[in-house]
């Protein structure tokens, strides 16, 4: 712990909205895999977050510490005063037991949704939110072959709160059309956890070229290479320890999301939900209000 007390993570939280865009990916990139990403080389970490190791130096100056070695130094001063030792923590694959499966795979997911609230900053969140709630932004979303369907649910929420959202296919047609119309004012989300693809990598290759717009990237503590694209980085929680990552915590991060976004412009959101409802309700009963010209 530094002199006053404070953890890093604690002095990261502190400082959080004083940061700049380049200090914010350092911290995402150390918090996803806190202490041991703040471990490495200082070469290594700023090639991890994509930034200068000048911009490395910097965020530890802002955080109290006189160079790298100090920051290091009080990372490992931490390991020792906690409860678990670095092998410890480090361990991933273990094993479940056959007779308690059920309890001690959900309590590995819950540690999961406990790591999201100290890996994904509130301040981040709110930028986001910020963003995504704005009407003169478009919305473009994407995600991979399991993280798409996590980003095909917040599509359709978001369609119900909200005009202006769509759905990037990725496939090269349907992206080169969609891709045309996207704006430098729009906004993209893209979700790659790993194994990453490297179709969303070049779509977001394409979009910046084209436009460069507000790009949000979903991630694991690995870090897509789509980072290097991103302006906000979110890194997720996603390993429980067996052959299969869970999106549970994804699914949490995506419903903050809507739940923030519905809640903040409700007024507008309810009309449009009661609108949509009403037109969805007359197109599957065939009423007149689905008419949409002469028959014939």
């Amino acid at each position: 712990m530094s002199g006053d007390g404070l953890t890093i993570r604690q002095q990261i939280a502190a400082l959080e909205q004083g940061l700049t865009p380049n200090e914010r990916r350092i911290t995402t990139v150390i918090l996803a895999d806190y202490p041991f990403a703040g471990l490495v080389g200082i070469q290594e970490l700023s090639d991890h977050a994509q930034v200068s190791p000048a911009s490395v130096t910097r965020l530890v100056h802002k955080l109290g510490c006189v160079g790298f070695a100090e920051f290091q130094r009080l990372l490992i001063s931490e390991l020792r005063h906690s409860p678990a030792s670095p092998v410890d923590l480090k361990q991933s694959a273990r094993a479940l037991s056959a007779e308690g499966f059920y309890a001690e795979f959900l309590d590995r997911v819950g540690s999961g949704l406990d790591n999201l609230a100290s890996t994904v900053s509130p301040t981040e969140l709110d930028a986001v939110c910020t963003l995504l709630a704005d009407p003169s932004r478009r919305i473009y979303v994407a995600g991979g072959r399991i993280s798409g369907t996590l980003m095909s649910y917040l599509t359709l929420h978001l369609q119900q709160i909200r005009s202006g959202v769509f759905w990037l296919d990725t496939t090269p047609a349907a992206a080169a059309d969609k891709i045309l119309s996207i704006r430098r004012k729009d906004v993209v989300l893209i979700a790659d956890l790993r194994r990453y693809q490297d179709s969303l990598l070049r779509l977001a290759e394409q979009i910046e070229a084209h436009s460069s717009p507000t790009t949000i990237l979903i991630t694991d503590r690995w870090i897509s290479p789509i980072a290097s694209h991103a302006q906000h980085i979110f890194a997720v929680p996603v390993e429980t320890g067996t052959a299969w990552d869970t999106g549970v915590p994804v699914l949490a991060l995506v419903e903050a999301m809507i739940i923030k976004l519905s809640e903040s412009a409700w007024g507008t959101a309810h009309k449009r939900i009661v609108d949509w409802d009403r037109l969805r309700t007359a197109l599957e009963a065939g009423t007149p209000d689905a008419d949409t010209g002469d028959a014939g």
